[in-house]
């Protein structure tokens, strides 16, 4: 169970720091391209890792669980997919870049839930006590300093063209910077009192902090790859790396039925729609019909991706919580035979 837990939490803490660097040194300069490599990466940390809940949909317990609620699992989507085309259709241009801001907020709200459920799960898997609140609100504010940090700069995204007023952008940026210093100072703390009483493990801190710093590089930089990129890297690997566990089982059932053409046949489809959504994701300055209409619709897939795995993570809802403890009994705390 320790090494298991140890794997995961350095995995994750690994994953995270890598991509931020990454995308730190070999990030292109305002307006350049960046190299066809990290293209690549890119492509896996956005579109793969937001296609790869698709996987999640090959589990007949989840189909079971989305049918039995259609209002998350089909009304939201098909009111998200009306609202956002009709919306790139029929707003101006200044309109269209508040949504699209508004989107990329709701994105990063979603990166640091993401980051609160990995420090969440690296904390059980090494079996020690569960976060206390003013541990979680750290991670909380953390996310809340990000969202500041891109109100006070949203030309880092380089694809939304709303600008704040001074009086709005200032103050923003002012926040974030020390709010985020607060929350990383805190968490510090909090976790050498943990790691007094023997409270949490090397790893298990790791993700913590890395948790809690996430930010950083939106609240300290103005390089887009470098601010907003490697976040995204970033959270596109954790994802994948949370499905793999998922879709592979606890080790007793990995031999329990042929797993090899049914993994293949979901790799495939995963693929196929994230080079589906990589071309929609270019389409963001159509200004014909059609154009609008394909980005509407890609902007709303990636909000049901954020709507659904709201209520497939969710470890405090019954089903999520039973689910997951089939497919990942180990990362739970929960001793399997």
């Amino acid at each position: 169970m320790g090494a298991e837990a140890d794997r995961f939490g350095w995995s994750v803490a690994a994953i995270t720091v890598g991509a931020v660097a990454v995308l730190a040194v070999a990030g292109p300069a305002v307006g350049a391209r960046p190299a066809v490599p990290l293209t690549w990466l890119l492509f896996v940390g956005s579109s793969v890792h937001v296609a790869s809940t698709v996987a999640l949909f090959s589990f007949d317990d989840v189909r079971r669980h989305a049918r039995a609620r259609p209002a998350r699992y089909v009304a939201a989507p098909g009111a998200l997919l009306a609202s956002t085309v009709a919306s790139w259709l029929v707003l101006p241009a200044h309109g269209r870049a508040l949504l699209l801001f508004a989107f990329f907020g709701w994105q990063l709200w979603h990166y640091q839930k993401q980051n609160l459920g990995l420090a969440s799960l690296a904390t059980s898997a090494a079996r020690m006590p569960s976060l206390r609140p003013v541990e979680r609100r750290c991670i909380t504010a953390a996310g809340i300093c990000g969202v500041l940090a891109l109100v006070a700069d949203p030309a880092v995204l380089q694809i939304v063209d709303w600008r704040p007023p001074a009086l709005l952008a200032t103050p923003a940026l002012v926040l974030s910077r020390v709010g985020l210093g607060l929350s990383v100072a805190a968490a510090t703390a909090l976790t050498a009192r943990r790691w007094a009483t023997a409270s949490t493990t090397a790893s298990a801190a790791a993700v913590y902090l890395v948790s809690v710093a996430f930010p950083i590089p939106l609240v300290l930089s103005h390089a887009p790859y470098a601010a907003i990129g490697g976040m995204t890297l970033a959270h596109g690997l954790q994802y994948l790396l949370l499905v793999a566990h998922v879709v592979a089982g606890p080790p007793s059932r990995r031999n329990a039925y042929p797993l090899l053409a049914r993994h293949i046949a979901v790799l495939t489809l995963v693929v196929a729609a994230a080079g589906v959504l990589s071309l929609l994701s270019h389409l963001h300055g159509a200004t014909h019909t059609p154009g609008r209409v394909l980005f509407g619709g890609y902007l709303a897939m990636v909000m049901t991706h954020f709507v659904v795995d709201a209520g497939l993570w969710r470890l405090r809802e019954d089903f999520p919580r039973r689910w997951l403890t089939q497919r990942i009994p180990r990362l739970l705390g929960v001793t399997t035979g």
